[in-house]
């Protein structure tokens, strides 16, 4: 008898997982039908347009939610310059700022709304009734402004 009931418990583990898969499936078809896309470059993500060819929200969006046909979107705003040594050689250098902006994408009719700072974003949301949309900056995120005009003082060239 005590067989009979860890598959029970088991089973039932199973089928929450599979059930919880199918609806964020369902939730990434949904991103999919709108044409938009939330792309994974090594170590930036960002929102593009896949019939545009198109990047909608720049790189780097940290934090991302959907509900129902509208996608939220955390973006902390982020630049990359080409910076050329003396010897005219490219290196890429970032600069991560503290300057976060809130997007709100309605996939099923491909409207962008944004950007909004973080009281503008928490009004659209409240005026739409939604108040668990709750997205967040990455606790190993870090700002390099400092490093970043370091940097860019030592190139010989930007772009």
């Amino acid at each position: 008898m005590k067989f009979i009931d860890i598959k029970t418990k088991y089973l039932k583990k199973l089928l929450i997982l599979v059930i919880s898969f199918l609806i964020v499936s369902c939730e990434q078809y949904k991103l999919m039908n709108s044409n938009l896309s939330v792309s994974e470059d090594t170590d930036h993500l960002y929102v593009y347009d896949k019939s545009k060819n198109l990047i909608i929200i720049d790189q780097l969006v940290v934090d991302y939610e959907i509900k129902g046909d509208e996608l939220f979107v955390l973006r902390m705003v982020s630049d990359s310059i080409d910076c050329y040594d003396i010897n005219n050689v490219p290196t890429i250098i970032t600069h991560y700022s503290e300057k976060k902006e809130y997007w709100i994408i309605n996939l099923g009719k491909d409207e962008i709304d944004g950007p909004f700072d973080e009281n503008t974003f928490k009004l659209k949301l409240k005026s739409k009734g939604l108040s668990d949309i709750n997205l967040k900056v990455p606790t190993n995120y870090r700002a390099n402004t400092e490093y970043f005009i370091k940097e860019k003082s030592a190139c010989y060239r930007v772009e």
